[in-house]
């Protein structure tokens, strides 16, 4: 979940935007919780393509959004805290795939893998359970090559 002010839009004469579209100047992240930055291609006409980014605070986000017939996904990059990335801050890095897996203790509870470009891996788990503890991994999302 992103968040923004009021005072942050941006004013845009309506010639120069889309019906609908609104800009901000920033967002917010509330949560220290990994997020995704995806860049994609949206096709306005045959010929041409648009380049964009957008900014996804959950996987279910990035599933719906991959799923969308007029964009191509280009790149995925994970956002990353520190307490995930074991860095001294955040990181943003390029994404490979996203393991579901099920916590071995608590059943019916996901847990998630993050396997990075660099086949480094992340997990994110309710219960701070170590990747080779989790059980019934399965591939649930993979990045463009």
């Amino acid at each position: 979940m992103f968040e923004t002010h009021e005072n942050a839009e941006l004013k845009v004469e309506p010639v120069f935007s889309e019906p609908g579209i609104r800009r901000w100047r920033y967002v917010i992240n509330p949560l220290h919780t990994h997020w995704f930055h995806v860049t994609y291609e949206k096709c306005k006409t045959d010929d041409v393509a648009l380049t964009q980014i957008i900014f996804l605070s959950d996987l279910e986000q990035l599933e719906e959004f991959s799923r969308l017939k007029e964009i191509k996904i280009l790149r995925v990059d994970l956002v990353s805290p520190k307490y995930m990335n074991g860095a001294s801050g955040w990181k943003m890095e390029p994404l490979k795939e996203i393991w579901q897996a099920e916590e071995p203790y608590n059943k019916g509870q996901p847990a998630y893998v993050f396997v990075l470009s660099s086949n480094t891996k992340y997990v994110y788990s309710a219960l701070d359970t170590p990747e080779r503890e989790l059980i019934d991994k399965k591939v649930i999302f993979l990045a463009p090559e």
